[in-house]
C-alpha cells in the first residue's frame, strides 16, 4: 500500500508518510492510519485534541513522545492513549529506523 507524504505547515520538520487504511475500507467515523516517521523528523506539530482520542501502537522502531512538555521513550510493542480534551503531545523518531 503507498502512502501520502505529509508535511505539517507549522512544522517543516514533521514530515510523515500516512496510510490511511479507514480510507480503503470506508470508515467514515474511525480514522486508521499507518504513520512512518523518518529519523530525525516528527509526526506533526505539539498538538492537542478537543474533540476526538487518538491511540497510537508502535510497530517498529523508538521514539520520544512529548507530552505535556515531559519526554517519555517508546518503542516497538508500546501503546499510548490521548484523550479528547487531554494533554498537547508529538512525536519525535531519535532512532535509526523508520
Amino acid at each position: 500500500m503507498r502512502g501520502l507524504t505529509k508535511t505539517h505547515f507549522l512544522n517543516p520538520n514533521a514530515r510523515r508518510i500516512n496510510k490511511s487504511l479507514g480510507d480503503y475500507t470506508g470508515l467514515t467515523g474511525l480514522g486508521f492510519h499507518i504513520i512512518e516517521i523518518a529519523p530525525g523528523h516528527e509526526s506533526t506539530e505539539y498538538h492537542m485534541h478537543y474533540h476526538e482520542d487518538e491511540c497510537v501502537y508502535i510497530l517498529e522502531g523508538s521514539a520520544t513522545v512529548t507530552i505535556d512538555e515531559r519526554d517519555y521513550t517508546v518503542e516497538a510493542g508500546d501503546f499510548i492513549g490521548y484523550r479528547a480534551g487531554g494533554l498537547p503531545h508529538t512525536m519525535r523518531n531519535d532512532g535509526t529506523q523508520t
